[in-house]
């Protein structure tokens, strides 16, 4: 599932364009460079779920015939966060393990990795986390995560407005993997974030969330200074 309702209201840019998954870094919107992104890993029947620029986006995936996916659309009427959006598109993903992308971020996630983490942890959610460190990333560092020695998700804290961070830990990456079992935790009708109501209170009840490394760059854009970023890093990734 591709996670595109949100409305950009920290990016400016998003009102020129219709919607932030439209914005353009090096000549693509960035929902054109994921759904390649996914297609190359191999996966094909994608849902994409819509709220903010609904029409735009509709236009958009039309004119380029899907990009040769099987695309199904799951519509809000107002944005019912990352979590909320999973919830309301639960028929179209509850058969089996599914991915997660955050549609506002570009990443090179190695995603059979996270696939083979999360079957092999029996989890109900395995968390793609990055080092920040090591990563390249455009400076939006809000979910930080601790991990044990086995992978097993200890903490999650998600910050905002870019609170100050200390350097260590690990930062969810935008991507994750879920059993059909995540849609017990999910409310129905109202809006819940993954991050700040959905990760915390599975932590709580002791349930199986683990997390798994697997990229080299993470580049969100939420915010004009992190798009300049983004766009400065992904001009210099080569085969791009």
């Amino acid at each position: 599932m591709l996670l595109a309702a949100g409305e950009g209201s920290r990016l400016p840019q998003a009102c020129s364009y219709g919607s932030k998954v439209l914005v353009p870094v090096k000549g693509k919107p960035i929902l054109e460079w994921n759904l390649l992104y996914l297609k190359q890993a191999g996966i094909r029947d994608i849902a994409i779920n819509l709220c903010s620029g609904k029409e735009k986006i509709l236009s958009f995936l039309k004119g380029h015939r899907f990009f040769g996916l099987r695309i199904a659309v799951s519509c809000e009427d107002t944005p019912l966060g990352t979590a909320g959006g999973i919830k309301n598109a639960q028929k179209l993903l509850e058969k089996k393990d599914f991915l997660v992308l955050y549609g506002d971020n570009l990443c090179n996630f190695d995603i059979a990795r996270l696939w083979q983490a999360h079957r092999k942890n029996r989890a109900v959610g395995t968390i793609g986390i990055f080092d920040p460190v090591t990563t390249k990333h455009s400076g939006i560092l809000a979910g930080l995560v601790r991990i044990s020695d086995q992978g097993r998700v200890e903490k999650f804290l998600e910050k905002r407005n870019n609170q100050k961070w200390n350097g260590a830990g690990y930062v969810n990456a935008g991507i994750a993997v879920f059993s059909p079992e995540i849609f017990r935790a999910i409310p129905e009708n109202r809006a819940c974030d993954l991050a700040r109501d959905i990760y915390p209170e599975l932590l709580r009840k002791g349930r199986r969330l683990f997390a798994a490394e697997g990229a080299t760059y993470v580049l969100a854009s939420d915010t004009s200074e992190a798009l300049k970023r983004t766009r400065r890093f992904y001009s210099k990734i080569s085969g791009k």
